[in-house]
């Protein structure tokens, strides 16, 4: 259930930014359409997962991390849900933030505004206490 109510979430996130692109930019949202979705999408997972496990290594090797164990299914669907707010605030962001700035403000200062702009919000978070630091346990 959890896993098809995050899917869910992440089907009203498009349908809201498809809304929002044709109601006050008054054009289709090209860049989030099916037409060469797989393979962006597989570039940008592998890419995503080869990072990942870099850093996993990274701190595995420093001593910083340790595996233990393997997730099951509704681990799975926790971590997609923790993944919604990352997936919200690109949308947020770099979908209409950075869009309107840079054709008003040009390409550097929109991408220094919505830098700033990402950053307070994780910052917004964790201060709030939504989520818990560290992320991890530490390999002690």
């Amino acid at each position: 259930m959890k896993l098809a109510t995050n899917i869910l979430a992440i089907f009203c996130g498009f349908l809201s930014y498809i809304i929002y692109a044709r109601l006050f930019e008054r054009r289709w949202p090209k860049e989030i359409s099916l037409r060469g979705f797989f393979p962006v999408f597989g570039k940008g997972l592998g890419v995503g997962a080869l990072l990942f496990s870099a850093t996993m290594l990274i701190l595995w090797v420093g001593g910083f991390w340790t595996l233990e164990g393997t997730n099951s299914l509704w681990v799975t669907a926790t971590a997609l849900g923790i993944s919604l707010a990352g997936f919200f605030e690109e949308l947020l962001v770099r979908g209409v933030l950075y869009r309107i700035l840079e054709e008003s403000l040009g390409t550097w200062i929109a991408v220094a505004v919505c830098m700033i702009a990402a950053a307070l919000m994780l910052r917004l978070v964790v201060q709030r206490g939504l989520v818990k630091q560290p992320f991890w346990r530490s390999a002690s």
